[in-house]
């Protein structure tokens, strides 16, 4: 929200909507913590179609980094701290003025 305030915007490009469905993927592993790695590539395989609708072999290629990048974060998450509690939380600042 703070990056839409600012300025950005809500994209429809593959990798706009890759990142919010690594995103997604994070955060179920934080709210579903018996998932496994492989739990999570498979649900990120047979979703792929709604992230990349094409069959070419750069989909293919994008597949293998997005299983890349499930993988990485399955391992970082469990180096971690693998009893977090929130996967994102949202924060609300405000300026001090000074006069």
């Amino acid at each position: 929200m703070f990056l839409e305030r600012s300025g950005g915007r809500d994209g429809d490009s593959n990798a706009q909507i890759l990142g919010s469905a690594i995103h997604a993927f994070a955060e179920l592993v934080v709210k579903e913590p018996g998932l496994t790695e492989e739990d999570l590539v498979g649900k990120l395989t047979s979703a792929w179609k709604l992230i990349d609708p094409s069959s070419n072999w750069v989909s293919k290629s994008e597949l293998e980094r997005a299983v890349t990048m499930i993988r990485k974060f399955v391992k970082y998450h469990e180096a971690r701290n693998p009893d977090s509690i929130h996967a994102e939380v949202h924060l609300l600042f405000q300026s001090a003025e000074r006069n």
